[in-house]
């Protein structure tokens, strides 16, 4: 009787035995599968069965080919056997590694049969998964995924910052403490900003991708928030992290309506606690006089905070320093609340009171929490300089003044042409320094188109003492011609910004008037017979409203009448006499005078009058 020997079960993997009971897998065998990227890719390996030269192998286990072991889910059995191997045949089975996680991921394969002595036949697979692990830090400390209270600590909390002018930007690490590269997903970014107040935080610097195992990439975010309050958002990060993707954590911030305080001076911003005055800033005041001259400069104060800046001292604005006697807050601000973005001015007028540089400071308390109090330093100089003043009338006449005027003596009083009028001007020196006139003797200079019809009679004196000295001087109109006539006066003298000191002057030329002469005759006779001496007494008048010059009475000798030698008189008159012989008129009085003419050497005013008397006898 021939009696079978028992069934022999051997298995092979990649052609190679596999012992009963292996657990050390290797790749040779393909009990080891490698690598193989977690959830991602998979790797298959086929295994053969082999029966001996016995009887049939039975494979009774359900199912024929079982896996377990800690991560027996890592590995399937995609074909089983076949239940039954013959004598010297095998039958082949495929099993599949997906790795779930990152690491070393093993099982045991186990296969029931009906092998006497290797029953189950065993053995252990193992691969490993690869996979990337995010860890996201800030400030070195680890922020964890999903994490919804934001601190300081981890620079989730941005803190406070003015929803104006404050921003604040933190930076945070993404590590990969995987084994694989760690690959973030959105491209533009890589990082995203959701949530109520997104718009409050911004990615400044985006992180890289991808990222290797045990290396970093960083980016930062601002926060700079649009309103007053509690800013929140939620940064998330896409990424191929098996169980932390997206990475997401919460951030927040605080915006506040703060106050913020400057001052300017023309325009230009002064710096809290400028000690250097300038005087594109308004905080030089220039060289002032200190007898005449003041200089009021004007600044604001300007909120350029979110908040409302109030104004807290009392007064709003303090003058302290050296010489802060030289200086007046002379406009305080008119408001103690300046909103955002709104301004109150205030100006302060320098007055020195001596020569040199004076010093003070200007101080303004306010809530703006790191200017309080702002202030900053001004200056100017006190000069001694002379200052000139023309007064007519008593009346300041400008310099440069191209307008006549009545009330400053600048118009004459209408004079006839060739007679005369004159004005009295004074130059007083109301400066603090002695005023010297540089032009020389006469020192007053008369020019224009009618310069000759004025004529400077009294000549100021050349220096002229502070502080309200004075000298005169005197123009006299002498028109040459009807109508107006003008002309300019002009003075030099060391006045710095006054010299030459002009201003016109007119006056209107009248035209000559003309004298009326009214002659009356007498004889100290009514009757008269031959023989008879008769005296002729004319009287002659100027009743016009003109001077008469060169007056001349032609009388003549009446007829019938012969006229007495010697006999002809008047007082400051030259006499002549006309002969019918001669024909024209000479000093011999000699028989036959015709006519008598007296001529008058001095002008004859309006209402003067004179005589002049002659005798003839009856014939």
């Amino acid at each position: 009787v021939y009696q079978q020997s028992a069934p022999e079960i051997s298995i092979k993997g990649n052609n190679v035995d596999i012992t009963d009971n292996d657990n050390s897998p290797s790749t040779l065998d393909h009990t080891d599968y490698g690598s193989v990227d977690a959830q991602i890719d998979s790797v298959i390996h086929t295994y053969k069965i082999f029966n001996g030269n016995g009887a049939t192998l039975t494979l009774n286990g359900t199912p024929r080919v079982s896996i377990s072991g800690t991560n027996a889910a890592d590995f399937h059995v995609k074909v089983q056997p076949s239940e039954t191997v013959a004598s010297n045949d095998s039958t082949s089975f495929d099993i599949r590694f997906i790795p779930a996680t990152e690491g070393l991921r093993s099982a045991t394969v186990s296969i029931a049969n009906t092998d006497p002595d290797e029953n189950p036949f065993t053995f252990d697979i193992r691969g490993f998964g690869l996979a990337s692990e995010i860890q996201v830090s800030g400030n070195g400390n680890v922020v964890a995924d999903g994490d919804i209270t934001p601190t300081a600590s981890d620079f989730t909390d941005f803190g406070s910052e003015d929803i104006l002018t404050g921003t604040q930007a933190q930076s945070f690490s993404i590590l990969n403490t995987g084994n694989a590269n760690l690959i973030l997903s959105n491209p533009s970014t890589y990082v995203d900003v959701t949530g109520a107040h997104a718009a409050d935080f911004t990615v400044t610097s985006a992180p890289s991708s991808p990222i290797a195992t045990n290396n970093s990439t960083t980016f930062t975010v601002t926060f700079n928030p649009n309103a007053a309050g509690l800013r929140e958002a939620t940064l998330s990060i896409a990424n191929n992290d098996l169980d932390e993707d997206p990475y997401t954590f919460s951030i927040q911030g605080i915006g506040l309506a703060t106050p913020e305080i400057t001052v300017l001076g023309l325009g230009e911003s002064i710096a809290d606690g400028d000690s250097s005055p300038i005087n594109t800033d308004n905080t030089d005041f220039g060289s002032k006089d200190i007898l005449t001259a003041t200089q009021e400069n004007t600044f604001y104060i300007k909120n350029i905070g979110s908040g409302s800046l109030s104004l807290s001292g009392t007064p709003l604005v303090v003058l302290s320093g050296t010489h802060a006697g030289d200086f007046l807050v002379s406009s305080q601000p008119a408001a103690v609340s300046v909103a955002p973005g709104d301004s109150v001015a205030f100006t302060v007028t320098f007055n020195p009171t001596a020569v040199g540089l004076r010093t003070a400071s200007l101080s303004i308390a306010n809530d703006d929490d790191d200017e309080n109090p702002f202030d900053f330093s001004i200056q100017g100089t006190g000069i001694a300089s002379p200052e000139i003043s023309i007064l007519g009338n008593g009346v300041s006449v400008a310099s440069g003044d191209v307008t006549p005027s009545v009330a400053d003596s600048t118009i004459f009083e209408d004079t006839i042409v060739d007679s005369s009028s004159w004005v009295g001007y004074t130059i007083e020196n109301t400066g603090s320094a002695v005023l010297t006139l540089t032009g020389g003797s006469p020192y007053i200079s008369i020019s224009g188109t009618h310069a000759s019809d004025f004529t400077l009679t009294l000549i100021p004196q050349p220096t002229i003492a502070a502080g309200g000295g004075s000298t005169d001087f005197n123009i006299r109109f002498i028109p040459g011609a009807e109508g107006v006539r003008t002309a300019t006066i002009s003075i030099a003298s060391d006045d710095d910004d006054e010299s030459p000191y002009t201003f016109s002057i007119s006056g209107t030329g009248l035209p000559m008037p003309l004298p009326e002469l009214f002659l009356l005759e007498t004889v100290d006779l009514n009757i008269a017979l031959p023989g008879d001496t008769l005296t002729y007494t004319v009287t002659y008048s100027n009743v016009g409203v003109g001077i008469a010059k060169n007056v001349v009475v032609d009388q003549a000798v009446p007829e019938n009448a012969t006229y007495v030698e010697n006999s002809a008189a008047g007082t400051g008159m030259t006499i002549t006499f006309q002969h019918v012989i001669a024909g024209g008129y000479d000093a011999l009085q000699t028989a036959p005078v015709t006519d008598i003419k007296y001529e008058r050497a001095l002008d004859l005013e309006t209402g003067e009058n004179g005589t002049i008397t002659f005798r003839v006898v009856v014939n």
